[in-house]
């Protein structure tokens, strides 16, 4: 029993101190917020520390650079090659 005890332990810890890592190396949380993760890494030891692997790990994906493909057609850019700012919508049938 005692193996078992010290065994979730270890594995408790090293999955801790990951998370820990982990938050540190964040460049695009601040300081506050990786503080109060830190208590809760350490507070909930399993549960503090996956929740926080996993908003790190959420926060490191990099967004779309503007003008991508990625990104979505830009302002003006019509399907049909025209512009929608200057599309006339007046399609009257003379009756």
């Amino acid at each position: 029993m005692l193996i078992v005890i010290a065994s979730v332990t270890a594995i408790a810890l090293v999955l801790d101190a990951w998370a820990s890592v982990s938050i540190l190396r964040s460049d695009v949380i601040g300081r506050p917020q990786k503080t109060a993760q830190l208590i809760v890494v350490w507070a909930l030891p399993v549960l503090g520390a996956v929740l926080a692997l996993i908003i790190t790990r959420e926060s490191e994906v990099v967004s779309p650079r503007k003008g991508s493909m990625d990104s979505g057609p830009e302002v003006g850019i019509a399907l049909g090659g025209g512009d929608l700012r200057n599309h006339n919508h007046d399609h009257s049938s003379g009756v």
